[in-house]
């Protein structure tokens, strides 16, 4: 009966979710956070239900669509919390690599993050520009990709992940121009050929890393 009449019954869910998950139970963590949405609709739980969910061990499509579902009511409920912006664009980005690689998809993410960049908050998290850069770099925007990977380590200098990113892509951009400068020695089509394998050997090394930051975030 206390938890139809307490107003407050929605912050206690969310605090035991809270602890359960940093326990390591998300099916647990889930339930609170949708037994605190029961109470009320409220963007904290909303936005920490789209996280677990794409933390759970087996994750299919229509899981992580709903995760976008939720990440978008969240927003909906405050437009101007940029927490809220930040974590709808990891759940397009999660949708992206798990769901299909739809150019679409990165441009809904990079337009969430983009609305999150508001809040200062936000852009002191090494994890943001890291994300950001991540969806710079699947646009084949190299130079935006550089940037925002640069920032991610300037916050957090020892994001191993990030500096490893950082160090490959600049690796892929120096051995496209030496391509590119001693194109007179090669066909084309030996060139197009070696570009593409070499863009494919980066997306397909990095690929489960940045499934799995997209999830945790």
């Amino acid at each position: 009966m206390l938890q139809k009449t307490n107003p407050t019954m929605f912050e206690i869910w969310n605090e035991l979710g809270d602890c359960i998950w940093k326990k390591g139970d998300k099916k647990g963590a889930q339930n609170c956070f949708e037994r605190a949405l029961n109470q009320q609709r409220n963007k904290v739980s909303l936005r920490n239900l789209s996280i677990v969910m794409r933390q759970q061990e087996s994750v299919t499509n229509s899981q992580i669509e709903e995760s976008v579902k939720i990440s978008k009511e969240a927003v909906s409920l405050d437009v101007t919390d940029g927490t809220s912006w930040y974590i709808l664009g990891n759940a397009y980005l999660a949708q992206f690599f798990l769901c299909g690689q739809l150019s679409n998809i990165l441009k809904c993410s990079l337009n969430a993050y983009g609305k999150a960049s508001a809040d200062e908050k936000v852009l002191s998290d090494p994890d943001y520009h890291y994300n950001k850069g991540i969806v710079f770099k699947y646009l084949d925007d190299y130079t935006n990709a550089l940037a925002y990977f640069t920032d991610a380590v300037t916050i957090h200098p020892h994001f191993n992940e990030c500096i490893q990113e950082l160090n490959d892509l600049k690796d892929q951009i120096m051995k496209t121009n030496n391509l590119i400068h001693n194109k007179g020695k090669l066909k084309s089509k030996n060139i197009a050929l070696m570009l593409r394998k070499l863009k494919e050997k980066s997306m397909g090394q990095k690929l489960l890393k940045c499934q799995w930051q997209t999830l945790v975030n």
